[in-house]
């Protein structure tokens, strides 16, 4: 297995009621190594015009290059999947656009644009606050298929911030998004098996009904979702902020040892 990861990271401190801030460095550094994969790094330091406070925003990218040349269907998913996540929480769009293409200056402008709609509403505001986002793209390699892993952590106004993580498995054969029931065969008894994990990982009786216990599953009956990887020797299961409990309960995760997984596998990590 061989892992390739890109982190993109946005920090953007705390600014109250100050005037717009000016970016007053740039740096864009990238190589290609033969495997096609482009690493880079972006920096913006954003300072106020009353130099009282700063936002430093930074995206260290990895992407398949060459995509004027033809890319691998899954090479092309992948990339297609990173502009599609990184435009949603930057410009807070979802439609699809063929002209955006993955490059060092495309990482950069979103970065420039996300700051400029922080920016403008830090100024409408009397006490504004400059927005914060962390997030991070990671792509590990496996035989048969490539894991896409997301994650995001933004606040850009109301009682408190948001986050999620995604996982997206693909084929390396049509680059195609792979479902658990691409993986598992015989799916309800490998439900009962993961419920067995959720509850010793969260420490709920065998006996207590999920609802009572406080989660959200239809009728109080476990479900695996679609969300889950392979990591660690285990296979987890992510289910994020709201998904089957309150905000207050985070993210919740299940991890199966691989060893008790490998009975249902149809296609091996």
């Amino acid at each position: 297995m061989k892992i390739l990861s890109s982190l993109f990271i946005i920090i953007l401190l705390v600014s109250c009621g100050v005037s717009k801030p000016d970016i007053n460095e740039t740096k864009i550094e990238s190589n290609a190594p033969e495997n096609l994969i482009v690493h880079g790094d972006v920096k913006i330091q954003s300072i106020s015009t009353l130099k009282t406070d700063t936002a430093l925003l930074i995206i260290t990218y990895d992407f398949y290059e060459n995509q004027n040349q033809g890319l691998l269907p899954f090479q092309d998913s992948i990339n297609f999947r990173i502009v599609d996540f990184v435009r949603s929480n930057t410009e807070f769009e979802i439609d699809y656009d063929p002209n955006k293409k993955l490059s060092t200056d495309f990482f950069l402008k979103q970065l420039t644009y996300f700051d400029s709609l922080s920016r403008l509403e830090s100024d409408m505001l009397e006490e504004g606050q400059l927005w914060e986002m962390e997030s991070t793209i990671s792509i590990v390699e496996f035989e048969k298929f490539v894991e896409l892993d997301l994650s995001i952590w933004n606040y850009t106004g109301g009682a408190h911030g948001n986050g999620y993580a995604s996982y997206s498995l693909i084929s390396r054969t049509n680059g195609k998004e792979l479902t658990l029931s691409d993986f598992i065969t015989d799916i309800p008894t490998f439900t009962e098996l993961a419920e067995k994990y959720f509850r010793a990982q969260n420490e709920i009786g065998e006996d207590v009904n999920l609802t009572d216990a406080g989660f959200w599953f239809t009728d109080g009956k476990f479900s695996c979702n679609e969300n889950f990887n392979f990591a660690d020797g285990n296979m987890n299961f992510l289910y994020n902020n709201y998904e089957i409990a309150p905000y207050s309960a985070g993210s919740i995760s299940i991890s199966i040892p691989i060893k008790e997984v490998k009975p249902f596998l149809k296609i091996q990590p």
